[in-house]
């Protein structure tokens, strides 16, 4: 087993790649409420974990990213898997 962003993986290349991405903090039931930070280059990678490979959890609402580069903040729905810039 591989553990990644505070997720198990059977095997390293299971895990994907989050580029500059890190998950600073992890609370919440099974610690899906994610904080992360990273560049906003590499946005398009932040996941939208819906139970595929990951034991049943999924990312919950209220997981943050914090673009270091640019400062900007974006909150996650999970109804609609999406990232939305706080203003």
């Amino acid at each position: 087993m591989y553990k990644y962003d505070g997720v198990w993986y059977q095997k390293k290349s299971d895990a994907p790649d989050l580029g500059s991405l890190n998950c600073v903090e992890a609370h919440g039931p099974n610690d899906m409420i994610r904080q992360y930070s990273g560049k906003i280059a590499d946005f398009s990678k932040l996941p939208k974990y819906d139970n595929a490979g990951l034991n049943g959890v999924s990312l919950q609402t209220g997981s943050t990213f914090i673009a270091a580069d640019t400062g900007e903040v974006y909150t996650y729905v999970s109804k609609d898997k999406t990232w939305h810039q706080t203003v």
